[in-house]
């Protein structure tokens, strides 16, 4: 589903663990929830599944994910990057959506879609990002 608006995100609006990655000239598929719990692990697992069906173009996609009370997926997952959204501005624009949802953030960081992960349907998720990475000049 489109984000109408777009939510814009400003460097500092999320915080990410390690501080090595970031938003910028990548597309991101975030989980955001409260707690890690059996959607929050089954999310993760079809983030990755998404990821690695996009074949030569997963290089253009990361995996992150937004825990509220910090707990963890219980996969060691080193390519998951975990992180917080650090700016209350950002927290409210997520209210309108369900808890446990994925998002799309574009190469310059814009939430842009959303999928609920317990509806979500890998073929559709992937026929959107390649449609995206067709015609994506960034990321």
């Amino acid at each position: 589903e489109l984000v109408r608006p777009v939510i814009a995100t400003d460097e500092g609006d999320i915080e990410i663990d390690g501080g090595a990655s970031s938003l910028q000239g990548i597309w991101t598929m975030v989980y955001v929830s409260s707690r890690c719990d059996d959607a929050c692990e089954k999310a993760v697992a079809d983030m990755k599944t998404i990821r690695t069906l996009m074949n030569a173009d997963m290089r253009r996609i990361q995996r992150m994910i937004i825990i509220e009370d910090n707990s963890t997926p219980t996969s060691d997952d080193k390519a998951l990057i975990k992180a917080r959204i650090t700016s209350e501005k950002l927290t409210q624009s997520l209210k309108k959506y369900t808890e446990n949802t994925i998002y799309l953030i574009d190469p310059i960081g814009n939430i842009m879609l959303y999928y609920e992960p317990q509806n979500i349907d890998i073929r559709l998720v992937i026929k959107d990002l390649k449609r995206l990475f067709k015609y994506s000049r960034i990321g």
